[in-house]
């Protein structure tokens, strides 16, 4: 609406440090319109203010329920990175949890989620997420080489069969086939036939 489109453009044409203090005059001569808000916590995330941009759009998801849920899981993921490069693994992980429970179809969530837990040596969790982001996304490479890897560190040799199979039948002939080759060649005693997998990886040299 009209008010959308004003927050949008003062966004947009207004530099941050001028943006904000009008954004937040409106939001309090207009408390119950949801769009000054929604502008107001975005040009907080992008002048570096996450805690508060997500405070306010964490009140908005409640206050509308299924109409900001996927916003503020984005800006729940774009904090991750912050408490990661920090060491609070269990913050990241808690605005992980929330952004999934928010927006439970964006592979993102369960993909970083999986990675901080295979950093921390916990593959089961790491696992469930990669089977999960396999469900959402399978045609990301990534995800397999890292369940299959996860596979290996809790002695499951046969679902690391079973993902370097997939693997290798379905990016055998894309640009990272020689990533997906040597991570099936990490463990060739779990294979019963290793040889092409080899054959691949070598090509890297």
């Amino acid at each position: 609406g009209h008010r959308s489109q004003v927050s949008r453009q003062l966004t947009a044409q207004l530099p941050q440090e001028k943006a904000v203090p009008v954004l937040w005059s409106l939001v309090q001569e207009f408390p119950d319109e949801p769009e000054y808000r929604r502008g107001l916590a975005r040009c907080l995330d992008e002048s570096g203010q996450h805690d508060e941009a997500i405070g306010i759009l964490g009140k908005l998801a409640t206050d509308f329920p299924n109409v900001y849920q996927v916003e503020l899981a984005e800006l729940l993921r774009k904090r991750v990175g912050r408490y990661r490069d920090t060491d609070q693994v269990d913050k990241a992980i808690a605005d992980l949890s929330e952004a999934i429970r928010l927006d439970p179809r964006n592979v993102d969530g369960y993909r970083s989620r999986a990675d901080l837990y295979q950093a921390m040596g916990d593959f089961e969790k790491a696992v469930a997420d990669f089977d999960k982001a396999i469900e959402l996304k399978p045609e990301e490479w990534y995800l397999w080489c890292q369940r299959a890897l996860a596979n290996i560190a809790r002695a499951r040799d046969d679902e690391y069969r079973t993902d370097c199979g997939e693997m290798l039948q379905r990016f055998g002939q894309t640009d990272e086939a020689q990533l997906v080759a040597w991570t099936c060649a990490l463990a060739p005693d779990a294979i019963s036939d290793w040889s092409k997998a080899v054959a691949l990886a070598e090509k890297a040299d």
